[in-house]
């Protein structure tokens, strides 16, 4: 029980209103835009070329709100409140209490009042411009993140793409998925509004929708176009995003989506599955299950402790809770009534187009952050703290359970060469990539639409999480968070030629998605195509350092076949989805 504990824990360290206005400054300033009933004033960001706003997306989830669903706000109210007065948006926003000593830990900015939306626009875009709009969702394990994380600034992609940029934010941990066996019911109208005992669920899912109807409310004002709405998420917020494909109220805010580094080997959870969860966060809290208005009572810090107690206990009571993200979109509910990969399955994907990627080591930062460095003719797993030691099969079955990570360990696929250096680390960080990411997001992928793009980074700039693990900064790796720079063209430092070359190509395919629904490169890039219609033909965009080390991606027609096109993930051993959701 300790040891699966540790083992969680090092886890988890690494988730309208229209207007004829001109959309231009009312007194000269280039950061005041016209709105209904006044104006509001931003922030130049990005040496001038773009210019940034924060916008509240809902109520502040505070006092009797604690854990209902986000409820409106009006901005334009909010406007004229400022009584002829310019409201004053240029302030980023605090991240959503997470802590900054916990298992994950966190920002040091941090507030219940936390649901707002940071946008970023071109400088000159102006109302009718009709931009395309591209949403960011962050990660972070259901626990931490924020718009504000490490290199999410949006106005290099903003300025260089034309496009307008926004950051949202979501309640994590239990202040945005509470609900418990006594207290869930989606049935009661007064359900998640404010004061009610009864919650409705997916409080955290419903902050995105909440987010993404106030970008169709306001986008226009900006220069967007609020019918190219492109939902982008990383890590649990691709979870987020793949869970609000099949999302009826989020359905007509969005009309693409791209999944970045999605741990699809997790499905979203059952009612019963976080029921369990809110119930162990109410007894940590002292309250009865049924008791909301106990739980309101206590401070953020006390339901944060809870938060963590239940993420330590959790999965190694219920073998369905996910260690790496154990609260998840819950489906079976009438807010999400079905999972993407559970209708794929059965040949009914979404219609959206989609792109999905993975990095080339994503189980990287876990190995670090788990394993010491393997001596040649090692046979064991030693973890990174202390001194126990552990069989291959054994540490994958901390990840894989009820017996599935041996089964893979003995796999001819998975065997490795006990006479080199750190080797059984390498292959233990290649099965997990295999199982957790790789061969599970290729599964679903060739399923989940007819428009289905797929891409790997092979090149990466590695990620403040990343810089202190062994693994992650060595032979090349690109490791879980290694990509985000490179999206955002947010390099601490001087980037290498391949670095800025794959930056510029991956901002111009993505802005070109959104645009158009075709993720056509700059002059010179391939042209990259979605997979084959029979499944066989991923037609694969590798992101790599190409001749000269000047990073020219190429075209691949498979992703490491010999694990993710034979019958082991997803047959022989199945995925968490197909076993617990």
């Amino acid at each position: 029980m300790l040891l699966f504990t540790v083992i969680c824990v090092l886890f988890l360290l690494v988730a309208a209103h229209t207007c004829c206005l001109p959309l231009q400054s009312r007194d000269g300033d280039p950061t005041n835009l016209l709105f209904p009933g006044g104006s509001i004033r931003g922030l130049v960001a990005g040496s001038g070329a773009a210019h940034r706003f924060t916008l509240p997306t809902a109520q502040p989830p505070v006092g009797v709100l604690r854990f209902a669903s986000p409820q409106p706000v009006k901005l334009d109210k909010l406007v004229s409140a400022a009584n002829g007065k310019t409201f004053d948006a240029s302030a980023l926003p605090p991240a959503c209490i997470q802590g900054t000593n916990g298992p994950i830990g966190g920002a040091d900015k941090q507030s219940e009042d936390c649901l707002y939306a940071t946008f970023y626009k071109p400088a000159k875009a102006k109302m009718g411009d009709n931009l395309p709009i591209l949403v960011w969702v962050h990660g972070g394990s259901g626990l931490s993140g924020s718009s504000t994380a490490a290199g999410l600034d949006g106005s290099k992609l903003a300025s260089s793409q034309n496009a307008i940029v926004v950051f949202v934010q979501y309640r994590l941990g239990a202040f945005g998925w509470l609900q418990t066996t006594a207290t869930f019911d989606e049935k009661d109208p007064q359900a998640g509004q404010q004061g009610s005992s009864k919650l409705a669920g997916n409080q955290a899912v419903r902050d995105v929708v909440a987010a993404l109807q106030q970008i169709r409310n306001v986008g226009q004002y900006l220069g967007g176009d609020v019918n190219k709405v492109t939902l982008m998420g990383q890590s649990s917020g691709a979870q987020l995003v793949r869970a609000l494909l099949t999302t009826p109220a989020a359905e007509p805010l969005f009309s693409k989506a791209i999944l970045v580094s999605d741990t699809q080997d997790y499905g979203p959870s059952t009612i019963a599955q976080n029921s369990f969860l809110g119930d162990l966060t109410m007894k940590s809290l002292g309250c009865d299950v049924g008791d909301v208005a106990c739980a309101r009572s206590r401070t953020a810090d006390q339901v944060l402790d809870a938060t963590f107690s239940t993420y330590s206990n959790g999965p190694a009571q219920d073998g369905g809770v996910a260690a790496g993200t154990p609260w998840r979109p819950v489906i079976g509910t009438q807010y999400i009534p079905t999972a993407l990969e559970q209708n794929a399955a059965a040949g009914k994907g979404t219609t959206k187009p989609m792109i999905v990627s993975t990095v080339q080591n994503e189980a990287g930062s876990i190995t670090a952050a788990s394993w010491k460095a393997t001596q040649p003719g090692a046979t064991t797993l030693e973890l990174a703290y202390g001194n126990q030691s552990v069989s291959f099969g054994e540490a994958l079955d901390y990840i894989f359970n009820q017996a599935r990570g041996n089964a893979a360990a003995v796999l001819p696929q998975y065997k490795y060469e006990v006479e080199q250096s750190d080797a059984l680390r390498r292959t233990f960080e290649q099965a997990a990539t295999d199982g957790l990411w790789r061969c599970a997001v290729q599964n679903n992928a060739r399923k989940a639409s007819s428009q289905v793009w797929v891409a790997e980074w092979a090149v990466g700039a590695t990620y403040p999480d990343n810089a202190s693990r062994n693994y992650c900064v060595e032979d090349g790796h690109v490791c879980h968070e290694d990509d985000i720079f490179l999206i955002f063209g947010t390099m601490p430092g001087p980037p290498t030629t391949a670095q800025e070359t794959l930056s510029r190509e991956i901002q111009t395919r993505f802005a070109n998605f959104a645009r158009n629904s075709i993720p056509k490169g700059p002059t010179g890039a391939v042209d990259w195509t979605p997979i084959a219609a029979d499944g066989k033909n991923l037609n694969l965009l590798v992101m790599q350092q190409g001749p000269g080390g000047k990073g020219l991606s190429s075209i691949a027609q498979s992703q490491s076949p010999t694990t993710c096109d034979s019958d082991i993930w997803g047959n022989k051993i199945l995925f968490d989805w197909q076993m617990y959701s």
